[in-house]
């Protein structure tokens, strides 16, 4: 009986593999893996190499910091294809106050809740739309409570003019500003992990959110960066109708940066110090396409001015004018000479800014 089941048994698996039972032994001793099984591990694979290009990129800090006089604002945003329900922690620099005082007429600002004087974008609805709206993307380890209201702080007023006492004492007789800075994913008190591959869809997911809130129909929108927060700006810049709303166009929109870097290239300078360059390279490789800043630089045409650190020890001006040089549309170059990446602007460097931002204001004019 058992010799019968084995013949029978051999038969059968000898018709299943086209009548070659050797096969059969083969294909069981070397059975290739199938893509299923594979992929959980190459997913595990590409999340490790992600978390570790966020440990080498992103600085991300939870702790309390006292905004003064910023305004605190939560941004609930809802589920979208380019990322999930969040949270956004983002701070407002206005100077509506000022308005209220020469013109009582002007609406309230939001009143503040108990909730730390958190206030929502709903609370804002009262207020007047402003003449200049900047949306602010801080560096790798910026806080949206550090933040000011620069350049805006200077931009001209009605007549044009650029005035550096406006510095310290803001004012526009033309309209009100303000300053929307955030805090990205895992920073204060936004949801989230600090990640590299959703920096830009939440920094998209932000602007959107703000804009479609904030603006009226004369509303000038200004995209600013530093450093890291360059790359989000740039993204945004190279493609404004995506989160403009349909009845705003890239005409209202400029774009002011200080030392973006080319995020790839600052990496590998900062592996030569440890002699990893060639492994770097792998990992680099992966980086996301949406952070590229000299293939967004070449999509963008919006007016633009960067500033540029002079001795700049983490983005070289070779590395920056790389960027300047891909960049598609007019832009002014702001050299801030004997600065580092890092160093605070001082008076010296105030006469070639404030000529940049009237440079700049008439190219939005005539954009």
């Amino acid at each position: 009986m058992l010799h019968r089941y084995l013949i029978t048994k051999r038969r059968f698996l000898s018709d299943k593999l086209t009548g070659d039972p050797v096969l059969w032994l083969k294909t069981r001793r070397r059975r290739v893996p199938s893509s299923q099984s594979t992929m959980p591990i190459l997913r595990s694979l590409a999340s490790l190499r992600n978390l570790f290009l966020d440990r080498c990129v992103l600085r991300p800090t939870r702790q309390a910091i006292d905004p003064g006089d910023l305004r605190r604002c939560e941004l609930s945003l809802a589920p979208s294809a380019t990322g999930p329900a969040r949270t956004i922690e983002c701070y407002v620099a206005t100077d509506l106050a000022t308005k209220m005082a020469t013109d009582p007429a002007a609406n309230e600002l939001p009143q503040e809740s108990p909730l730390q004087g958190a206030t929502t974008l709903a609370d804002w609805d009262d207020a007047p739309a402003p003449k200049t709206l900047l949306i602010k993307f801080p560096g790798t380890a910026g806080r949206a409570e550090r933040s000011s209201p620069f350049p805006l702080n200077l931009v001209a007023d009605q007549d044009g003019q650029t005035d550096p006492s406006r510095a310290e004492s803001p004012g526009n007789p033309a309209g009100h500003y303000e300053a929307w800075t955030w805090n990205p994913p895992g920073y204060g008190q936004s949801t989230g992990r600090a990640s590299l591959v959703d920096l830009v869809p939440a920094a998209e997911a932000f602007a959107t959110a703000v804009v479609r809130s904030r603006c009226g129909p004369d509303t000038q929108i200004w995209l600013c960066g530093n450093s890291l927060g360059c790359l989000s700006a740039l993204s945004l810049a190279a493609r404004p109708a995506d989160w403009l709303p349909p009845e705003s166009t890239a005409d209202r929109c400029v774009l002011w940066l200080r030392n973006p870097p080319d995020l790839a290239n600052t990496i590998l300078r900062v592996a030569d110090r440890y002699a990893s360059r060639p492994w770097m390279r792998r990992l680099v490789a992966h980086l996301p396409a949406d952070l590229s800043s000299i293939d967004n630089a070449a999509h963008c045409h919006l007016p633009a001015v960067f500033l540029m650190s002079e001795f700049d020890e983490l983005v070289p001006p070779s590395i920056q004018q790389k960027i300047h040089d891909a960049y598609a549309g007019e832009h002014s170059v702001v050299t801030l000479t004997d600065l580092g990446h890092g160093g605070l602007i001082e008076e010296q460097h105030y006469p070639d800014i404030q000529a940049a931002l009237s440079w700049l204001m008439e190219a939005a004019t005539s954009h």
